[in-house]
């Protein structure tokens, strides 16, 4: 059921004319300097198709509207024979690669592999109705992704910080290793726990809010609401899986 939508979103998509298309321009150029472009170019070399996937995603992070990263993923999926929606997304990328430069390479291209993809569904697959509604459920579905990779890359980064300032022993620790103290009645009296009233912190979330999640909200869109960055929203409510926002949750707002 699930392969039909996306089937249905695709083939949706795909409701316009095809025609000619001119000489590559400036931004062909632009494209291929980025260096998750690169990557992902070297990576598909070395018959490396998920880090050649990964680093294509990426590039389409830093700029949405890469036609030729959306060619490439195109490629890479419709060659992904253990994939049983290589054609529905091999199919999404060509149009994408298409709709974004109609005009210049890799349209010509994307045109035939277009049709390729189409004849490949059509053996298996019947058409159910179009819903172009569908095109901004999976557009949600990239935004959830890349928030989720992106909150991923930060606790990595927050664990890896951790990890560093805990891996040095600190000078008090060391100067009490090397020169151990001999206790005394006056030593023990100097030395006597502070009592847990006097020792009382304040509490990393003082200041924070609470957000009740209404339809169609994600963490991009909270975040705005409160001019914070989404990392920080994210990092505030570590249980929750950014592709499993709901209706009707909780989230807890940093004060900054």
């Amino acid at each position: 059921m699930l392969l039909r939508q996306w089937l249905t979103l695709t083939l949706s998509l795909i409701g316009v004319g095809l025609c000619g298309c001119d000489a590559p321009k400036q931004a062909d150029v632009d494209e291929q300097k980025n260096p998750h472009f690169v990557e992902g170019k070297e990576r598909a070399k070395a018959r490396d198709f998920k880090g050649a996937v990964d680093a294509f995603e990426h590039a389409l992070d830093a700029n949405p509207n890469s036609a030729l990263a959306h060619f490439e993923l195109g490629m890479l999926y419709e060659n992904d024979e253990q994939n049983e929606w290589r054609y529905v997304l091999a199919l999404y990328h060509y149009y994408r690669a298409y709709q974004l430069r109609p005009n210049a390479y890799p349209a010509d291209n994307a045109k035939v592999r277009i049709q390729v993809c189409r004849q490949e569904l059509a053996k298996s697959e019947s058409l159910a109705p179009l819903y172009p509604s569908m095109q901004r459920e999976l557009e949600k579905l990239r935004e959830e992704n890349s928030q989720l990779r992106r909150q991923v890359e930060f606790l990595q980064g927050q664990a890896l910080a951790r990890s560093s300032n805990t891996a040095a022993p600190s000078p008090t620790a060391l100067v009490t290793k090397t020169n151990p103290v001999i206790e005394t009645p006056e030593t023990v009296r100097t030395t006597t726990p502070t009592p847990a009233s006097d020792r009382t912190a304040a509490s990393p979330l003082s200041g924070t809010r609470k957000h009740t999640v209404r339809d169609h909200e994600t963490f991009a869109s909270i975040a705005r609401l409160y001019k914070l960055r989404t990392e920080s929203v994210m990092a505030a409510n570590p249980s929750i899986v950014p592709t499993r926002l709901r209706s009707g949750q909780t989230l807890t707002i940093p004060a900054s």
